[in-house]
């Protein structure tokens, strides 16, 4: 089943980022994942996400590990780090279905 990965980055080095992206796409890539969405977001509802998000697609969850757990990505986390004021991520199930009017768990 897939498995998402969703990035809210408040960048403030925009150089430091683009090295960060470039190491993370093909970390990305190598763990059969892709890119999804990138850019700022306009929001419907509640207060504004930072200035980049980033909506990550991979196969499986275990992929997701394999990518985040991977040397080549923990090498790039610091860039990532260095480049923005905050960041988060969190990873998303696919394939969940909520009826309506039932409450997801």
């Amino acid at each position: 089943m897939s498995c998402y990965v969703i990035a809210h980055i408040e960048v403030t080095d925009r150089t430091q980022y683009m090295q960060y992206a470039e190491a993370a796409g093909a970390q990305i890539e190598a763990a059969g994942g892709r890119v999804l969405a990138a850019g700022p977001a306009a929001m419907l509802e509640g207060e504004p996400f930072p200035n980049h998000n980033v909506v990550l697609e991979f196969p499986t969850s275990e992929a997701v590990d394999a990518w985040y757990h991977s040397d080549g990505y923990q090498a790039a986390i610091p860039v990532r780090l260095r480049s923005a004021a905050t960041s988060q991520l969190a990873i998303v199930p696919g394939g969940i279905r909520v009826a309506a009017g039932a409450a997801a768990e």
